[in-house]
């Protein structure tokens, strides 16, 4: 899956989350809190993806979208490493995610800031592999994935 359907994908959790309604009891105000992030992490990570398209694969971005392609993986990575400080937020949710989210969804935005700094091919296939992997993973279980509501 290429970067338009991890838009797609991605369009469809933010917009779907409030939605779901195989709800799970015991949510804390802390899970909230990390819920938060975990939004905030997928938003950033959205925009980057929004924008990077807009540019096209083989346009190259000026100096100011690429300032602001690494800020948003940036926001991406430091939301998704709060989310990270509270695992058992991601067990409720699904027993594999925890893993998931740190080996493939945190490490290929930061394999892909780390590409931003020293671009080099392998390491973009690898980020692009990474993200792409645990989307799909992500779509793949939707319906497996339980969500607090909002209080």
């Amino acid at each position: 899956m290429g970067r338009l359907g991890t838009v797609l994908i991605l369009l469809y959790v933010l917009t779907g989350l409030s939605c779901y309604s195989g709800q799970f009891k015991g949510w804390t105000k802390d899970d909230m809190v990390v819920m938060k992030h975990y939004y905030n992490s997928f938003k950033a990570d959205k925009e980057y993806l929004r924008v990077a398209k807009s540019i096209g694969p083989k346009g190259m971005p000026t100096n100011e979208e690429r300032v602001y392609l690494r800020q948003q993986m940036v926001i991406a990575a430091e939301e998704a490493r709060k989310v990270l400080e509270h695992p058992e937020t991601l067990d409720k949710m699904h027993p594999k995610l925890r893993e998931l989210y740190e080996d493939n969804y945190l490490k290929g935005i930061e394999l892909t800031i780390q590409n931003m700094d020293s671009p080099d091919e392998a390491t973009a296939r690898y980020s692009d592999h990474l993200h792409n992997y645990y989307m799909q993973w992500y779509e793949d279980h939707w319906e497996e994935i339980k969500f607090p509501k909002e209080k």
